[in-house]
């Protein structure tokens, strides 16, 4: 007996997991799955299938529509996090977060997190850098490029380093993405 396509999802999964595939493989969703049956089992689960099950109703899948996004153009040395600013300052090539890496795991209990920074060329007179986590400031403009935060809540978030001239952001970095691990006070 043939195992069925698709089981126990709801119509909602199935449509959103069917709309992020790609062109291609949305030909091949609507070519190779003729029909979809839908049957309602005695402990009320709902089960979507390409083959007929017991009292199934054949339902009706509609073509997604197909959206082309073309790709953002920028050249590789170009930074989108930049912010425009004045002709007579030099633009620094380089603004990175170099630790914690993107998307690392920090284990600490205090929530603390040590960040450095990156940047060439070295701060010009009148910038200073500030420290953002999930978009709020979290540090005063400082010409240092390391900064400590305490007390990070558990979860996932994001860093970003702002230089910041004459009370502007002159340039950002890209955000870094990292995940903090508390002990979970229930434990």
């Amino acid at each position: 007996m043939r195992k069925p396509f698709i089981q126990h999802f709801s119509l909602i999964t199935v449509l959103v997991i069917a709309g992020v595939c790609s062109d291609a493989c949305n030909s091949i969703i609507n070519t190779a799955v003729a029909e979809v049956y839908r049957w309602e089992q005695s402990d009320g689960t709902v089960t979507y299938s390409d083959s007929p099950g017991p009292n199934s109703k054949v339902i009706e899948v509609k073509d997604l529509p197909i959206v082309n996004i073309p790709a953002p153009a920028f050249s590789a040395t170009h930074n989108p996090h930049a912010t425009k600013h004045k002709s007579n300052d030099l633009a620094y090539r380089t603004l990175t977060i170099t630790t914690p890496a993107h998307d690392s795991t920090i284990r600490d209990n205090t929530g603390a997190i040590s960040i450095t920074a990156s940047l060439s060329p070295a701060l010009q007179e009148g910038h200073h850098l500030q420290l953002l986590l999930d978009g709020t400031i979290k540090s005063q403009p400082s010409d240092s490029s390391s900064f400590q935060l305490q007390d990070v809540e558990r979860g996932s978030h994001q860093l970003t380093l702002q230089i910041i001239a004459n009370g502007t952001v002159f340039q950002s970095s890209a955000p870094i993405t990292v995940h903090m691990l508390r002990h979970s006070a229930l434990h």
